[in-house]
């Protein structure tokens, strides 16, 4: 999930130990920019590296960053205000099965 002015979701099947991608692109809101996020599918990561030559710049300028106590609770205690997101949850929930699979990362996905 990515909140601003409303959330956006991405359902990820993912497996231990492989790393998977995905990108937050920003867009404008009512308000303020809002924020969709792309997963970078193992059948499509070449077409991102050909059609996006920045791609590379970005993987290189990232850094792993693995989930910790202190995220967990952080997590845990902000979990009561991700509430506000229902209704984004539920546009998400109206999407076809294909615009959702579009949309999510599979097992396969992961290096």
């Amino acid at each position: 999930m990515v909140v601003s002015e409303a959330a956006d979701f991405m359902a990820a099947d993912l497996t231990p130990g492989k790393n998977y991608l995905s990108i937050v692109t920003p867009r404008m809101g009512a308000w303020k920019a809002r924020f969709s996020m792309w997963p970078i599918k193992a059948d499509s990561a070449a077409k991102y590296n050909t059609s996006m030559p920045e791609f590379d710049k970005w993987q290189k300028g990232t850094t792993l960053v693995n989930n910790s106590e202190k995220g967990r609770l952080w997590y845990l205690k902000i979990l009561p205000t991700l509430t506000k997101n229902t209704k984004s949850i539920g546009r998400h929930g109206k999407k076809s099965d294909e615009a959702i699979a579009e949309r999510s990362l599979t097992p396969e996905d992961g290096q």
